[in-house]
């Protein structure tokens, strides 16, 4: 993924959406800083910038920073979206790989994780 994303940034380096999926695929492999410089680089275009921030929420969630994606969130959702999301940044760190692309990419939590892992995201 992260060689096709690669090929679509050398096509369209400042397209949004490229930069976005590219980003994702950077966090699922654990490389978090390159994830975060390329969501930056979003974040610089103002009618792009609200997506990057939900993204840059996913990436801090995906790494274990709960908290730091919490505070993303608010800053660009709702509260009410933001507390639903709570859970979601919970659970996410501990899904299987497939379930955390599954989830990033196409926003499909299957229901045998959250039943598998919900126990442990009260904590």
């Amino acid at each position: 993924a992260e060689e096709a994303f690669g090929r679509a940034l050398d096509m369209a380096p400042n397209d949004p959406a490229v930069l976005e999926a590219s980003a994702l695929s950077f966090a699922l492999s654990g490389n978090f800083p390159s994830a975060v410089g390329l969501l930056r680089r979003v974040m610089d275009n103002p009618t792009a910038a609200n997506d990057a921030r939900r993204s840059l929420a996913k990436v801090y969630a995906l790494s274990g920073q709960r908290q730091a994606a919490l505070s993303l969130a608010r800053g660009v959702m709702t509260p009410d979206e933001v507390k639903k999301l709570d859970f979601f940044y919970r659970l996410l760190p501990r899904f299987t790989p497939a379930e955390q692309a599954a989830a990033l990419y196409f926003n499909r939590i299957p229901k045998d994780a959250v039943t598998r892992l919900s126990g442990d995201a009260t904590n």
